[in-house]
Parts: C-alpha cells; structure tokens; sequence
C-alpha cells in the first residue's frame, strides 16, 4: 500500500480529539495533541476550522476517518454536534480531503474486544492493550479510530482480532477505506 497520510476525529461539542497517522508499508506515527477546550462553541468552531485547515494542508492529509454521530445525541445536543460535524467536514472538503464515517460500536470492537463497553472503562482498556493514555476520551477515541486504520491498511500489524464479529467488522471497514480512497488495499 501507498504512503496515506489520514487523520482520525472524534467530534465532540467540548474538546475534538484528533489522531494524525502517517503510513508508509507497516511504519507509522501518531500525533495526537491536546485540543484546548471551549465554552462557547463559536470560538471552538473558528478554531478547529483554522487547525484543521493548517494540519490538513502542513500533513497533506488525503483520508479522515470520523466518527459517526452518536445515536443518544437527542435535541439541542444533536443540532451542536452536527454543527461541529459540518465544520469539520467543511474544512475536509475544501482540502479535498476524502471521508470515512466509522460508528464507535466499530472501532471499539477491533481495538478493544467489547462494542458495548462503556466509555468510563475505555481508557482502562486501552492501557491494557495498547499501553496508552491521552489527555481527553476523544483524543483517546480518536487513537483507537486511527488503530483500526492502520490494522486494515497494513495486514502484516500485529492483530487483537480474535472474534470472527471483530474480523467481519475489520472486512466491511476495509472495503469502506478502499471505496474512500479509490483503490484496493493489498
């Protein structure tokens, strides 16, 4: 597979947590940084579209994975996070950057075993797998996105996929990434 520089997003209405991969064979490196956190959400929307911008263009960030709206957002929370949304995806359009939606059930099932665990146990877990820890749950969120792109772009990377649900899921992501990018993954 090619060099794909991808960033992963967890989207939050607070604090988006980012993940920047860049992947050449089975090396890659990860940079995720602390996202300072808002209370008014137009500043954080003028400033998560000027970082993004910057990263997108500085990292030439091809592919992003974001994660899918949550289905427990109801009402005003719902319209926030959807305003977030669209920030991002306008800053990705504009850099021609391609999408790939990911659903959080998807990539806590591949990276950490459980599609139900809860997210008050998510950060345990990944320091007992991954030895990881992050400042914030969506940076760590946004990690184990990035984690699960990097497993399907590189199948010689040491495999967690003991399930076959984890191996059907790891399937359908591989075949959404290709749709994205355009091309088979090898």
């Amino acid at each position: 597979m090619r060099k794909v520089n991808f960033i992963a997003l967890d989207p939050s209405l607070t604090c988006t947590g980012y993940c920047v991969n860049s992947f050449a064979g089975c090396k890659y490196t990860v940079a995720v940084k602390k996202r300072k956190c808002h209370k008014d959400r137009y500043s954080l929307f003028a400033d998560l579209f000027a970082e993004l911008d910057v990263l997108c263009r500085s990292k030439k960030i091809e592919l992003a994975i974001i994660e899918r709206y949550a289905f427990a957002a109801k009402g005003n929370a719902m319209t926030k996070l959807a305003e977030v949304g669209g920030v991002v995806r306008v800053v990705l359009a504009l850099n021609s950057v391609k999408i790939y939606e990911m659903s959080s059930q998807t990539w806590k099932l591949i990276t950490l075993g459980d599609a139900r665990i809860k997210k008050q146990d998510i950060a345990e877990a990944a320091w007992q797998i991954y030895r990881i820890r992050t400042n914030t749950q969506d940076e760590l969120d946004a990690w184990l996105m990035g984690t699960v792109v990097e497993l399907a772009l590189c199948p010689q990377a040491p495999r967690v996929l003991a399930k076959p649900s984890m191996q059907s899921s790891m399937l359908r992501v591989r075949k959404g990434l290709e749709e994205a990018l355009g091309e088979k993954i090898k």
